[in-house]
């Protein structure tokens, strides 16, 4: 899986707030299943219009995990 289309998919699934996405460590190892791959995002989140609350981002986030694990059966480590 490419990192652009899994950058793709946390765009869509919150795109009013998504300022920016950035990978930034990446892992294959021993902890790590063969064949797989751990990735590090920093995702800054911003309400062009009011202050950001931590449930909006909250919501942001829970979003942005339950498309990666639906269309990429990703998960959080």
């Amino acid at each position: 899986i490419a990192t652009s289309d899994l950058v793709a998919a946390m765009r869509e699934d919150a795109p009013r707030l998504v300022e920016s996405i950035e990978v930034f460590d990446l892992y294959q190892g021993d902890q790590i299943a063969q064949g797989h791959k751990s990735l590090a995002f920093a995702i800054r989140l911003r309400d062009p219009e009011r202050t950001l609350q931590d449930a909006q981002a909250d919501a942001a986030t829970a979003a942005m995990l339950k498309g990666l694990e639906k269309h990429f059966n990703a998960r959080l480590r």
